[in-house]
């Protein structure tokens, strides 16, 4: 019997320095949040550090 699953995880965390409303004037809408794709041509999301999460229960077959 073989079992397979696909599951989409979500993180968030608060990173001071990643507020950019101190640089927002009264004209700027600032979003409620920012989306970090990972990708090889992104060098935004090269530069910011994102959690490495891994499961401790993990079972690998």
């Amino acid at each position: 019997m073989e079992y397979s699953a696909q599951f989409t995880f979500r993180e968030e965390w608060y990173d001071a320095r990643l507020a950019y409303e101190r640089f927002a004037d009264d004209n700027t809408e600032v979003p409620p949040f920012v989306v970090l794709a990972t990708s090889e041509q992104a060098d935004l999301t090269q530069q910011i550090w994102m959690p490495d999460t891994f499961f401790q229960n993990e079972k690998f077959v």
